[in-house]
């Protein structure tokens, strides 16, 4: 998606830097952004390079970054404003990366998990499934007409994860950290719970979140 050669990244929506921290590992130059400042506080704590802004209204000058990237975050945007901004940024032949992961719910102990938090293949059926999100985002970016054709492809993808990872990882979700306090408490502490007693998690050190990623890229037109 960014290539095999070192690049100059902003990656969008980065929330605690989960994937920003994976570009830099590949030898990137990377930018996070994110408008949450609790969100950030994450990324921070891990030595990155980010900045509070929102993607309708990157603190970039024109024509300055070779790639944009959006995990799980461009349907948080507004469209109509940000699609412009992204264009504005990038670099003439520049590309926008768009990730979306969902979770393996044919795995008992995912549905389980899917069955507290929320099924994410039910969130995409809002936009028809894997067809929907990716017309929402050719109809997002081609419509515009500052971006080319949009590519798709599917990957396997697994994340060894700890039971304090796994309630890292569900605090960092959007949908969950705009819970009410009260609420998303309740709902971390089954999750908790889930970890001590279903049988494919109990006492394991670490056990694999398995995915389906889909990902999306556009070139500047």
């Amino acid at each position: 998606m960014v290539g095999d050669e070192p690049t100059t990244v902003v990656d969008i929506g980065c929330g605690p830097g989960n994937l920003t921290s994976r570009l830099v590992e590949l030898g990137h130059s990377v930018i996070g952004v994110d408008p949450s400042v609790a969100m950030l506080q994450g990324a921070i704590a891990q030595g990155l390079n980010v900045v509070g802004a929102a993607a309708e209204a990157l603190p970039l000058g024109n024509a300055t970054v070779d790639v944009l990237t959006a995990a799980t975050a461009f349907h948080w945007f507004d469209h109509e404003r940000a699609v412009p901004e992204m264009r504005r940024v990038l670099c003439a032949g520049g590309c926008v990366g768009l990730l979306t992961n969902m979770r393996d719910e044919t795995v008992p102990w995912v549905k389980a998990l899917s069955d507290i938090v929320g099924s994410e293949a039910a969130m995409a059926a809002t936009l028809g499934g894997a067809e929907g999100m990716e017309a929402e985002f050719v109809v997002k970016l081609e419509g515009s007409g500052l971006f080319d054709s949009t590519e798709h492809r599917v990957f396997d993808f697994e994340q060894e994860l700890t039971e304090e990872q796994l309630m890292g990882l569900m605090r960092s979700r959007s949908y969950i950290s705009i819970l009410p306090d009260g609420e998303r408490d309740e709902l971390l502490a089954e999750v908790q719970a889930l970890c001590s007693e279903h049988p494919q998690l109990r006492d394991r050190e670490s056990f694999l979140m398995p995915y389906k990623t889909h990902a999306f890229r556009a070139t500047a037109s």
